[in-house]
């Protein structure tokens, strides 16, 4: 049959209700508001973090278990000041659950150490009795109303330990088959795994596993470092299953739940499936506390029901225990929307833990964090290679939207546009005291400021008086080498760490602020070195081969010293650098027992975590956001260990914790002392220096390199005064030009 042609008004008036169709529906898309979001391109649902708070009437509690019961509840075990409690959390709500079992046990007498529910559903605790002076674990199982004992003569045996005393067993954790046999997990690096029987407490098996060791119904789960991964293992010793695991050893934890091997370590909380051969990530480290490398992972809890949990006891920087509790969230994206980036030469701890903490907070931020250098290791030339790069990736206006400038030429970038005003956000906070003013006024001009410090150590001198005076002054040091015997007053700390020290307390002097070497200053420098090398000997000028340069993101000035240990060398001069109240502990003690003197070199400070953003950046106000959590109170209160606060308050806060002090162990060689902490009032002298603090020790770590390279040939003979003089300003001038 033929086809009837179609008519050229017929083809028209579709072809016009075809174009209708596709405009009504452009329009129709076009009108979407803004907030809907299309579901189906952007990937929803992560494990989103929260960290539990006790119920108020048990807040003053400490925690010391956390656990999944048989209705795969989180139960937490508390200690308050006269019994133990145990709460039950379901994912919403508290609720307390009778022990008395375990309120059965004398603790007067017996700390409880830790509780667990074995394969076999029955609860075990571990105990130490400390009554007698010494340590030593038992286990009980929980048995109706009463709590009973297991005799394991293993735990009732004291042997020889490393400092040659009879002990008993350290026991770091217990684990339970299904069938009650107990793996005992010791604490000291290095002994074996010990399996034993129930009944009559005698060894069934020893292994040469190391933890993260975990427990299935019948068999053992542990670390070899024969074969570097993990090991299944059954009663008789025998390997039934090998897999494959890279985490950080000393702050990991397993689990097996029905076949399941979980771990937990900084990367978050990973699976490996009954017979599976890869980890699948679970709970994503980067974007939760996980990841911050100073916490101590103590408990791993699973929860594996409908609704899968899973919670983490851990220990945080201060030694605060802390309860984070992990939930599947459908209605949050699985990766955050909007993207930051922030770049450092070295890794810095208070910026690592503020975007930790920032990103629970605001979980539609992601925070890139990149560092170049890894353990604050690098040579001249890698160091200047990729500083290179950088600075060609921020001047084509690239690079990341927050700098962390320790070790790079911020100066330099100032001149060359690369850095952003941010004095409206930090002259406010000068202004209300909020930040230190004489630490800040380094950084704001009338009209401007680039960059601020998130912290800031404190360098300072103790022992022989005259020595610690002399040394922030070039002419009085070149003085008192003149006309004193040193000889025993200054702790020996060899040729380049001399120089290095010494050009950071006199860098300000050495280069102007035309970016040149004083010429005169500088020969007064390599006298002063020569004459200081003299005194102290001539098998010590070659002693080159460290660096105090960057080590992490602060400039390390008191690499090679010792320290004070008592009448042996209480006459020698010792730099402390202070990143901590704690670290004043040994300085304090030295000033305490022995009279030894103490203080700043003229009020200079080390910036730590000097922060800028990237004028380029196109980010700017989250950036700008973020640099002021960084400074206030959160973040500043925490302790990361790199330095002192720059917020007011925090710094407060952190030198009236005297109490917190514990006193230390310092051992040099085989000779163990004990340091004890220092009172209000030494710590309240030591506060009133670091309040006077407002002369920045920063120099530019790549130019003093290549100058001490040049100090070396110098020391060693190699050449003149005159030649050493023209060869630093000629790598000086080079560098500088650049």
């Amino acid at each position: 049959m033929r086809k009837k042609k179609m008519s050229d008004n017929k083809r028209t008036r579709l072809l016009v209700l075809f174009l209708c169709v596709v405009l009504i529906s452009s329009l129709l898309i076009g009108c979407k508001s803004r907030g809907d979001k299309e579901t189906s391109s952007v990937p929803m649902g992560r494990y989103m973090e929260q960290e539990l708070e006790l119920p108020e009437e048990y807040q003053e509690s400490h925690i010391i278990s956390i656990l999944s019961n048989v209705d795969n509840e989180l139960e937490v075990y508390l200690a308050t000041a006269t019994t133990m409690i145990a709460l039950i959390y379901d994912g919403e709500s508290w609720t307390e659950k009778t022990i008395s079992w375990i309120n059965n046990i004398d603790q007067n007498k017996y700390m409880i150490y830790k509780v667990i529910l074995g394969k076999d559903n029955q609860y075990y605790l571990i105990t130490v009795d400390y009554s007698s002076g010494e340590y030593q674990y038992m286990i009980y199982k929980e048995d109706g109303e009463l709590a009973q004992k297991l005799e394991i003569p293993w735990l009732e045996t004291k042997t020889e330990d490393y400092k040659g005393e009879m002990s008993y067993p350290n026991v770091e954790d217990i684990q339970v088959l299904e069938d009650g046999t107990l793996v005992i997990l010791p604490s000291i690096y290095g002994e074996s795994v010990n399996m034993f029987d129930p009944s009559t407490g005698e060894l069934i098996q020893d292994y040469s596993l190391i933890a993260p060791v975990a427990v299935s119904n019948q068999d053992l789960i542990g670390y070899s470092t024969d074969q570097q991964k993990l090991l299944r293992m059954d009663k008789s010793g025998r390997e039934t299953a090998s897999y494959v695991y890279d985490a950080v050893l000393d702050n990991s934890l397993i689990q097996e739940v029905d076949g399941n091997i979980y771990s937990l370590n900084s990367a978050g909380v990973s699976v490996l499936q009954k017979d599976g051969s890869l980890w699948q990530t679970i709970v994503e480290g980067g974007l939760t506390t996980l990841s911050d490398q100073t916490m101590v992972f103590q408990e791993l809890a699973v929860m594996e029901k409908e609704k899968a949990a899973y919670a983490v006891l851990a220990y945080d920087s201060q030694y605060n225990i802390k309860l984070y509790y992990y939930q599947f969230d459908e209605n949050v994206a699985s990766i955050p929307s909007t993207q930051m980036n922030v770049y450092s030469l070295y890794l810095n701890p208070t910026i690592r833990q503020a975007i930790i903490k920032y990103q629970s907070e605001h979980p539609d931020v992601l925070i890139n964090y990149t560092y170049a250098i890894e353990n604050g290791e690098a040579s001249n030339a890698n160091l200047s290679d990729t500083i290179r790069a950088l600075n060609t990736e921020l001047l084509a206006g690239n690079g990341a939207d927050i700098l962390v400038l320790d070790g790079l030429p911020r100066d330099s970038y100032v001149e060359k546009g690369v850095l952003e005003d941010i004095s409206d956000r930090i002259k406010p906070l000068v202004d209300d005291e909020t930040l230190n003013k004489n630490i800040m006024q380094n950084y704001l001009s009338d009209s401007s400021c680039y960059y601020v410090p998130l912290r800031f150590q404190v360098p300072l001198a103790y022992g022989n008086k005259q020595v610690v005076e002399a040394m922030p002054s070039l002419d009085a040091m070149i003085a008192l080498l003149e006309n004193k015997d040193v000889t025993g007053l200054f702790n020996n700390i060899g040729a380049e760490n001399f120089a290095n020290l010494f050009w950071a307390l006199y860098s300000k002097e050495l280069v102007t602020d035309e970016k040149t070497i004083n010429e005169e200053i500088l020969g007064k420098y390599l006298d002063m070195l020569q004459l200081l090398m003299e005194k102290l000997g001539e098998e010590n000028i070659f002693n080159f081969g460290t660096s105090q340069l960057q080590v992490d993101n602060a400039i390390e000035l008191d690499r090679g010293f010792s320290m004070y240990f008592g009448e042996n060398n209480k006459s020698e001069t010792f730099v402390e650098q202070l990143l901590s109240l704690s670290d004043s502990q040994v300085t304090l003690a030295g000033a305490r027992e022995v009279g030894m003197y103490y203080d700043t070199f003229d009020n200079q400070y080390i910036e730590s975590g000097l922060v800028g953003i990237n004028k380029a950046s196109k980010n700017k106000e989250l950036a700008k956001e973020f640099l002021a959590y960084l400074l206030g109170d959160k973040v500043q209160s925490s302790t990361a260990f790199d330095g002192f606060p720059v917020n007011a308050k925090a710094l407060d806060g952190v030198m009236n914790e005297v109490d917190t002090l514990q006193g230390m162990s310092i051992a040099i060689d085989t000779e163990i002392r004990q340091i004890e902490a220092p009172d209000e009032k030494q710590v309240k002298e030591l506060y009133d220096k670091i309040k006077e603090l407002d002369n920045p020790i920063s120099y530019d770590c790549m130019l003093s390199s290549l100058v001490i390279d040049q100090v070396k040939d110098f020391l060693e003979d190699k050449v003149s005064k005159e030649e050493a003089v023209q060869n630093i300003m000629n790598v000086a001038k080079g560098y500088l030009a650049e």
